[in-house]
Formats: structure tokens, sequence, C-alpha cells
């Protein structure tokens, strides 16, 4: 049977395994033996256990970007995350490389895992792909910017991406192997898949690049349970640790609204604290299809997925950011009024009341769930795998 080794090496949450264990399952029950590294084994342990999923520590830088931080473009996103030091990125790409040894995996399916792909296509393994536009930004020279902010001084960010490639050649040349031309061949494999719609690529929409959809939305998710109150409907998601969790629900809770808050792991101590007669407070995730189809208007931190099944399903979206490619998400798709982005949370509440009366948003909404209403996330899973399938078979011995 084959082997394939599945990669989370950067980024946080669960998303990025939520989408490794979907594909790993699926492609098991078709004839592939899995392996999961990822990068964080609490997550692994909740999302892999239950699958069956055999999995292991991901070699990984040990730090996380700072929530202030702005990277421009991917060279200095890499950066923040280790490549700055050709000693410790050799070490990376050995641990990568010794791993697909020892787990005797034929093949590597990543999500967000730069050293990964570059470890394996240095060991010649057949290496696929996937992610959002943030984490497979287009592999050009120089690399285009996420965001240009108007301070930026003329060459700054070249030199940047010249010390990147520096930093990465010294350490190729420390294992034995020829050095890069561009920084961009070090995203080089056998396929990518862009796991988006072109509305919601971070880099906007590219051409001659084939969009795949969103494939997977959670797990363990329930059916939303609203306060029985006459009154629109209110959908809020938001993680409980992050810093305005508490003021984002006294906010919102004010409208009157009957809103639902979906906050996975929340305290029950906190939830109680919470709960009114037009607030009802959820500790696991919900079922997105089903409440985006039922609430008049969501609020949530900007999650991909999240944004990416709540607007399929024709709902208007407020987006409240955490880290910088949610902001980076939500600014995309406020300036093509499709969603609303708030910085605080009395201005969410107050772009609920001005999203529910927007009727060019309202009709932007409609088109694109009219354009993607039947790309379900079975149907995109069903997709993907049949082409992995195709290429694995073709390239793995």
């Amino acid at each position: 049977m084959k082997k394939v080794l599945y990669a989370w090496e950067f980024g946080g949450g669960s998303g990025h395994l939520h989408k490794l264990s979907t594909l790993a399952a699926a492609l098991r029950d078709r004839g592939f033996e899995a392996v999961v590294a990822s990068r964080d084994l609490k997550t692994a342990e909740r999302i892999c256990t239950p699958l069956a999923l055999p999995f292991v520590q991901a070699p990984v830088w040990p730090g996380r970007i700072r929530q202030d931080a702005a990277p421009r473009t991917f060279p200095e996103i890499l950066m923040e995350l280790g490549f700055n030091d050709p000693e410790f990125i050799a070490g990376l790409i050995r641990a990568w490389r010794e791993l697909l040894r020892v787990t005797g995996c034929d093949a590597l399916v990543a999500d967000y895992s730069p050293i990964a792909v570059l470890s394996a296509r240095l060991a010649g393994v057949t290496t696929l792909a996937f992610g959002t536009g943030f984490t497979l930004p287009p592999a050009q020279t120089p690399f285009r910017p996420i965001v240009l902010r108007k301070n930026t001084k003329e060459g700054e960010l070249a030199k940047i991406e010249a010390r990147v490639l520096r930093n990465t050649n010294q350490a190729i040349r420390a294992l034995g192997y020829p050095p890069l031309e561009r920084l961009a061949d070090m995203l080089a494999c056998d396929k990518r898949y862009l796991a988006t719609f072109p509305e919601l690529d971070h880099f906007g929409r590219r051409k001659g690049v084939e969009y795949w959809g969103v494939f997977d939305t959670g797990s363990n998710a329930v059916a939303p349970t609203w306060p029985k109150i006459d009154a629109r409907r209110l959908f809020v998601y938001y993680h409980p640790h992050y810093e305005h969790f508490r003021a984002l629900i006294d906010a919102l809770s004010k409208l009157g609204w009957s809103t639902l808050v979906a906050a996975p792991g929340i305290t029950p101590r906190l939830a109680r604290s919470l709960v009114k007669p037009n607030v009802n407070i959820c500790a696991r995730p919900v079922d997105l299809p089903q409440v985006g189809r039922e609430a008049n208007v969501a609020v949530c931190h900007g999650g991909h997925g999240a944004v990416a099944e709540l607007l399929r399903c024709g709902c208007r979206v407020v987006i409240f950011p955490y880290y910088n490619e949610q902001k980076i998400l939500g600014v995309r798709l406020d300036h093509h009024g499709l969603a609303r982005i708030a910085q605080s949370a009395q201005a969410c509440a107050e772009a609920v009341g001005d999203i529910d009366d927007d009727t060019s948003l309202a009709e932007n909404v409609e088109r694109f769930a009219g354009r993607y209403g039947e790309w379900t996330a079975e149907k995109r899973l069903d997709a993907i795998v049949d082409d992995m399938i195709t290429r694995l078979r073709r390239t793995v011995h």
C-alpha cells in the first residue's frame, strides 16, 4: 500500500489540520496509508485520533508570527518564521527528510508547509500542496506584495527576498544540494491546489489558475439552536480566547437580535455569564451550511473556511479580524462589496445594522451564492481526492 505523509508546518488554529485530516481519511479510504505530521500535538489528538489517523510531531520553528506583525510579502513571513537563520533552516530540512525516510512515505501532501515541500522536492518525493491564496502565494519573482504600505522604501522588499534566498541556499548547500535560482523555486511541487474561490484569494483573482473551492467546514458540528424570540437572526463565530471576545458579545447582545454564539472551547462559567433571553452560547462548532441558510447576518474573525461557507450559503458577513491574514481577507471582501470589516466590538455592532440594510451588498452575496451554491464541501473534496489519486498513481511506484 502506498503511504502519504500529511504535513502542517505553519499557521495557528485548527483549520489546517481539519483540512489535512479530511484529505488523509478520504485518501486512506481509497487505498493510501496515512501519517500526519502536525505542528500541534494537542490539536492532532483532538482531530486525528477520532479518525484513527496516526500522527507525529512535525519539525517546526518553535515561535509564531507576532500578532502585531504585518508582513507585506511571503519572504517577510518567512523571516518571521525562522528564515533569518541558515543553520536552523538546514536542521528543519534534514528533519523533514529524515521523517519521510523513517515513516516510509512515498509522497507528501502539505498545507502551509514550505520547508516540508522543499525538503520533499530535494529528496525526490512526489509532493502535492494545497491551501488558501494566503498560504499558496503566486510563485513569481519578485514575490507579489499581499499588502503594500505607503511608507515602503524602494528596493526594501527585494532586499528582504534576496536575504531569505541567500539564507535558504546556504542551508541547501550545507546539505549537499545545488542552490535555488530564485526563492519562488522553493514552492515548486508536482501540483498546487488552491482550495478557495477567486473572490477570496488574498492576492486577487489569478489568471490561468484552477480554483477548487472549499472542501472542509470543520468536524463534529451540531445543528444551530436559536433563542426562541421573534427577531432577526445573528450568528457569531468567535474564539473565546481572543482578546475582545466578551466585549464583542456584550455589544452584539444589545442589538436585540436572536443571537447564536459558537465559541468552541469556551468554559462553562464564561458561557453561563453570557447567556441572555436573546443569546445562546454553543461550546461546539455549529453546522455552517445550515446556519448560513438560517441567519440574516454573521459575525466572525475572518477564518477563510467559515467566511467562504457562509457566503456560499447566502449569508451576509461582518469580519472582526484577529490575525493579519484575516484582516487582509476582510479588507479585500469589503472592497469588493461582499462583506464588511470592523476593527472594534462596537464597530461590529454598528456594522450588523448597516449590512442588514445594504441592498447592494445583499445582491453581491446573492450572486456569489448563485455562482457557488452547488459547490458543496463534499463535491469539492471528491474532486480534489480524485485528482490527487490520479497524480499519486502516476508518480508513486
